[in-house]
């Protein structure tokens, strides 16, 4: 089973939400602004499904 969800994630998610996923982890420096993270959170799902959207997967 986790082999599938794995495979799943592969699949569909975009390289681009990992990266800015773990980009949210620095909200954990000092004095780091936090409206950054905010964004960085927003664009990881957009990407997403912007990407399912042009492969036809949004079904």
């Amino acid at each position: 089973m986790n082999h599938l969800l794995y495979k799943e994630f592969r699949l569909a998610a975009h390289p681009t939400l990992y990266i800015l996923l773990w980009m949210g982890a620095l909200i954990l420096i000092p004095s780091y602004p936090y409206t950054t993270v905010f964004i960085f959170g927003c664009f990881a799902p957009l990407i997403t499904l912007q990407n399912g959207r042009e492969n036809h997967d949004a079904f």
